[in-house]
């Protein structure tokens, strides 16, 4: 007998009310069962832990299956034939050298805005902190060091409009 819980405690009537009304609110079970709130929501938690009580619609996790096709590699293939635009030494380049790359990533982001400050800009081109660190030194031309310590990259035009504002 020392295992059975007790039909009439305050924890078996809070599972009983929230079997019966499962979306009903703490303030609600709190009040049928006749106990303060935090002692109802302590049992409310204890049994939804131990999967006595079904969590709210509102509250259940959602799981979403994505299902995904892996193609099987078909023996004796041959590789893909590289377009017009990765055709010769250039493509090759494009593809390969990290300085290249790095240069083609800058250009690019700093013609799409006009500047950003170091560590942003270093997230956005998508490159290491190593590889980031070696290349830092070659752009010097494009980099302005701000009063508060902080690293500003942008177009030389930009920078220089920068130092003229900082600097005056």
């Amino acid at each position: 007998m020392a295992g059975m819980p007790n039909p009439n405690s305050l924890s078996s009537r809070v599972l009983r009310y929230m079997e019966q009304h499962p979306d009903a609110t703490n303030e609600e079970c709190a009040d049928a069962v006749g106990c303060n709130i935090q002692n109802a929501i302590r049992r409310i938690s204890d049994g939804r832990r131990k999967g006595l009580i079904p969590y709210p619609a509102h509250k259940r996790k959602r799981v979403v299956m994505i299902e995904t096709h892996q193609p099987t590699p078909i023996e004796n293939e041959s590789p893909p034939i590289p377009s017009d635009e990765y055709a010769g030494l250039e493509g090759f380049r494009k593809l390969y050298d990290k300085a290249y790359i790095i240069r083609e990533k800058i250009d690019t982001e700093l013609k799409r805005r006009g500047w950003y400050y170091d560590d942003d800009f270093r997230v956005i081109c998508k490159m290491s902190v190593n590889d980031w660190k070696r290349i830092r030194n070659d752009f010097a031309h494009l980099q302005f060091q701000l009063p508060d310590k902080r690293m500003v990259w942008g177009h030389p035009e930009v920078i220089d409009k920068m130092k003229e504002f900082i600097l005056r």
